[in-house]
């Protein structure tokens, strides 16, 4: 299975902040600002795509947050070049959160916790796939897998970010 992934910039200073000024004090001025980093990425490397999906998050981490920040880059996104936003992927609640574990154990920990929405015609497109950070590649990898799995023709992931374990 072949992806290609993009960051729009490095996990730092500045970039850490505006994740974390997102995904936890709803500051959605952050995801219009790394949405426009994003955008560049998008136009540096002409990237093409039917439709922008996202990572999805757990319902308790739904339930807590209120939305999901991959969610609201990508409709950013989508509007800004005029691409479909379709809703394609949930997660199966197998999985715990990622923080805090290493590499091996995120691979392992995050298999097979993701599957496409009931509804959601994936088959035979082409999807940008957005998160916030890729760190080792498992999430972006799994949910790339579901979709090309369900007929997808081609999966490209964009991060804002990109980290290091």
């Amino acid at each position: 299975m072949e992806f290609k992934c993009y960051s729009a910039a490095y996990y730092s200073k500045v970039i850490k902040e505006l994740v974390l000024r997102l995904k936890y004090k709803k500051d959605f001025r952050s995801a219009e600002v790394m949405a426009e980093l994003m955008a560049e990425t998008i136009s540096k490397y002409a990237l093409e795509a039917d439709y922008i999906t996202y990572v999805p998050v757990s319902k308790s981490a739904m339930k807590k947050r209120g939305y999901n920040q991959s969610k609201v880059m990508a409709r950013i996104l989508a509007k800004s070049f005029g691409i479909g936003l379709m809703d394609t992927l949930r997660k199966t609640g197998k999985a715990k959160d990622q923080i805090g574990l290493g590499r091996e154990q995120r691979w392992r920990n995050i298999e097979g916790s993701f599957e496409i929405r009931k509804g959601a015609d994936v088959i035979g497109k082409r999807f940008l796939l957005l998160d916030d950070v890729v760190t080792t590649g498992a999430t972006a990898f799994w949910c790339a897998a579901a979709l090309l799995e369900s007929g997808a023709s081609e999966v490209v992931v964009l991060t804002a970010a990109k980290s290091g374990v």
